[in-house]
């Protein structure tokens, strides 16, 4: 029996200096398992909504390109959008304005309603939507098991009793810090898109054909001189030939005139 006891009481102190064994370095929660701990954490919350990023395309001809922008700046600002970029359009066969507008997403509808009204033929009119719920989910599970993970690394470096253990541990919090970054400015870029529809505005008058005397003269000098120059090269380019012929010319006319 003590032998018995003696055997257990080895066995009890060998797995208590195994405890004692200097702290590993934590291990990333696998993904798969983060996002299912997530989605189960979400599903006992109330139904979460769907993640929508919705874009729109208008394309229109306008009697007025300015006025045109004054109403849909003003359309704009009334739904409570901005106006992220602006460009001149100056084609050879129109003249417009390309505005990129982002609307928040309770607004879209009305707004989208609103910039077709009057509208009565389009060159472009298209909408979409996309389901990035999943992705979002995703997202936001990857940041939270990083940041677990931080803290992990925290309580550790605390606890660092070496120089090179603190390194070690840094260098990790350093890689870590920089993946919770790079997963931040990935989800700020969704929420935003999510928050905001994008709506490309694009509308142009045409500009009209003229054939003015002027411009046909402008025209007409413009292909000679080219027409020319054309010649002048052509020749550059046969001049030997241009020689040779012009010799064997010359060549038989004083021939001619010696036998005469």
């Amino acid at each position: 029996m003590k032998k018995v006891n003696l055997v257990v009481a080895c066995l009890v102190i060998i797995g208590l200096i195994s405890c004692a064994d200097k702290d590993q370095l934590p291990v990333e929660q696998p993904t798969e398992t983060s996002i299912q701990l997530y989605k189960s954490k979400s599903s006992g919350d109330k139904k979460q909504p769907r993640k929508l990023i919705k874009d729109g395309v208008l394309a229109f001809e306008t009697d007025n390109s300015n006025d045109t922008r004054i109403k849909l700046s003003k359309l704009i600002n009334e739904y409570e959008g901005y106006i992220s970029s602006e460009s001149m359009i100056d084609e050879s066969s129109r003249t417009g304005i390309e505005l990129i507008a982002r609307i928040p997403e309770g607004n879209y509808e009305q707004f989208w309603e609103k910039s077709i009204k009057g509208v009565s033929a389009f060159e472009r009119k298209e909408r979409s939507v996309n389901d990035v719920t999943d992705q979002f989910i995703d997202i936001n599970a990857r940041l939270k098991n990083k940041k677990s993970l931080e803290e992990r690394y925290l309580l550790l470096l605390n606890k660092a009793n070496s120089i090179s253990s603190m390194m070690e541990i840094e260098e990790e919090l350093s890689k870590l810090r920089g993946d919770i970054e790079s997963i931040e400015g990935r989800l700020r870029k969704m929420s935003n898109q999510i928050s905001y529809a994008t709506v490309e505005l694009t509308f142009f008058e045409s500009k009209p054909v003229t054939y003015e005397f002027g411009q046909k003269f402008q025209t007409g000098f413009t292909n000679g001189w080219n027409g020319f120059i054309y010649v002048l090269v052509l020749m550059m380019n046969l001049w030997p030939f241009i020689l040779l012929c012009l010799g064997v010319y010359l060549g038989r006319k004083f021939y001619r005139k010696r036998k005469s």
